[in-house]
């Protein structure tokens, strides 16, 4: 059985939430280690300010400012993985419900999945396998 709860902050793109994601990070790759002019156009605008406006097919907006914070979906799911059921096939099992939250996109979703899977053993030698990531590394370099 699990639990899942998915939410959003949209961040000002300062340690600790958003380290190797933030505006600065990208400018400061791109213009020492690419060496690339300033292709995401931050010296136009200024860094790490962030609002998101969006309208959809049915003419509803969607306005998101800086540290909102969303509380976007629940989720209860149960997957099921019983022991090897004929010849090495095995199965698994599954429920979901879903509700979304927000008042941009609410939702229900139920689903289910039956999954079967057959085991496969491979003859390998770890020499055999350290050749081929040789034979890799080689054409990489």
């Amino acid at each position: 059985m699990k639990v899942g709860i998915r939410s959003f902050l949209l961040t000002e793109g300062k340690f600790p939430f958003s380290m190797l994601t933030n505006d600065a990070t990208f400018e400061f790759f791109n213009e020492n280690i690419i060496g690339g002019e300033d292709c995401f156009y931050k010296q136009l605008y200024s860094l790490n300010e962030c609002q998101i406006r969006q309208k959809d097919r049915n003419n509803r907006a969607m306005h998101i400012n800086q540290c909102d914070f969303l509380l976007r979906r629940f989720e209860l799911s149960y997957y099921r993985y019983p022991k090897e059921i004929f010849r090495e096939f095995y199965f698994n099992n599954g429920s979901l419900i879903g509700i979304n939250t927000t008042k941009y996109n609410p939702a229900l979703d139920l689903s289910t999945s039956l999954n079967i899977m057959k085991e496969f053993k491979l003859i390998i030698s770890a020499q055999s396998i350290l050749d081929y990531v040789k034979g890799v590394l080689k054409t990489i370099t």
